[in-house]
């Protein structure tokens, strides 16, 4: 993604690793409507776990589509995953991240799943720091900084959110004292020297912005 920015290496999406449905399937789980998908509670154990093994066999598979750049069939893994296993928080995660990064980007779902995502990993901060991303290729960067901001509520130290964060604020002017921590925050573990420099000049201009506003006041 290009920026405005002379930043490298800008803000990415962040994939998750599950350590712990064909694509109309997917919509169905995403837009909410009915599906012929049995409880848990009607499955026997044994069928339970053979979808439970089935959906880490799809995640993993779709993995292995994703790194070597066949997103469609790595939509189609993750889909059929979740399609399995509604819990695995890793594989709405990169669901979301295929949708929004596929020839023709879906946003929409993309940020259905990642929400998703978010609410069956509550101390995660890559979801959110991926819709951060989302929202801002979107054009809507307020709202982007809005999820880089949740992001950075489960993990204050998360960089890609920090930088995300800092570079939506300053665009888009939303000069605060939560700004300036978030880039006092970052300053203390950024090690890429463009960076750095970068994060350096957005305190001295968030400094003088915040000082200008109380000597007006």
């Amino acid at each position: 993604m290009k920026f405005r920015s002379t930043v490298p290496n800008a803000p990415s999406v962040m994939l998750m690793v599950a350590c712990l449905l064909p694509v109309c399937g997917s919509l169905c789980l995403l837009s909410g409507c009915k599906t012929t998908r049995m409880t848990p509670e009607e499955l026997s154990a044994e069928e339970r776990d053979r979808r439970l093994r089935e959906s880490y066999r799809l995640f993993s598979a779709g993995q292995a589509a994703q790194k070597s750049g066949n997103l469609q069939a790595a939509r189609e893994y993750y889909s059929q995953a979740v399609e399995l296993n509604a819990d695995l928080a890793a594989a709405w995660n990169n669901l979301g991240i295929v949708l929004m990064e596929s020839e023709k980007p879906d946003y929409l779902n993309a940020a259905a799943a990642l929400r998703k995502s978010a609410e069956l990993s509550p101390s995660d901060p890559r979801p959110y720091e991926n819709l951060g991303l989302l929202y801002r290729r979107a054009g809507w960067y307020p709202e982007s900084v809005r999820y880089y901001g949740m992001s950075l509520e489960r993990d204050k130290n998360y960089l890609p959110s920090l930088r995300g964060y800092a570079l939506g604020a300053i665009e888009t002017s939303a000069i605060d004292e939560t700004l300036l921590e978030h880039i006092k925050q970052a300053l203390l573990i950024e090690t890429e020297p463009a960076w750095r420099l970068e994060f350096e000049r957005f305190k001295l201009r968030v400094e003088g912005e915040l000082r200008a506003m109380k000597e007006a006041k």
